[in-house]
């Protein structure tokens, strides 16, 4: 396996609490509301902000759920792992010492956890449903 170094014309996605912003080497531009990633492709963003807790994430929702918790801790309601197989990517964009806690439906778990909290700025996780169960694609926690 080789190690891949970044290159100056790769894109880096960051998040901010203004918004998602994609840049390449020294071009730079803000995503509101949608993310255009190659000629007929686009990711819808879901912006949320503590006085939207909690939330509760439906199958159309968007794939990416950009959190902003400075005013206050924030509750990311998954839907029942049985419904839905839909990918969800749940970011936590401020800076603050609040929290967002994503927490599955019922009984259901991500990978025999009850909840899991996001505390850091950046920190974020991906989740998808085998039917039963959230599975954690990628975790992102500090």
């Amino acid at each position: 396996m080789t190690d891949y170094s970044p290159k100056s014309t790769d894109l880096c996605l960051t998040a901010s609490d203004n918004g998602l912003y994609w840049s390449a080497a020294e071009n730079i531009f803000t995503v509101d509301g949608s993310l255009n990633l190659l000629e007929g492709y686009s990711i819808d963003i879901k912006n949320v902000a503590y006085a939207d807790s909690p939330v509760t994430l439906v199958k159309r929702d968007p794939i990416l759920t950009c959190v902003n918790a400075t005013s206050g801790n924030v509750v990311i309601n998954l839907p029942p792992a049985s419904a839905n197989k839909q990918i969800y990517w749940i970011k936590k964009t401020d800076v603050s010492a609040n929290t967002v806690t994503v927490t599955p439906n019922g009984s259901d778990t991500i990978e025999g956890s009850a909840t899991k909290v996001l505390t850091a700025q950046y920190s974020s996780i991906q989740l998808v449903s085998n039917g039963t169960i959230w599975l954690v694609l990628y975790e992102k926690l500090s």
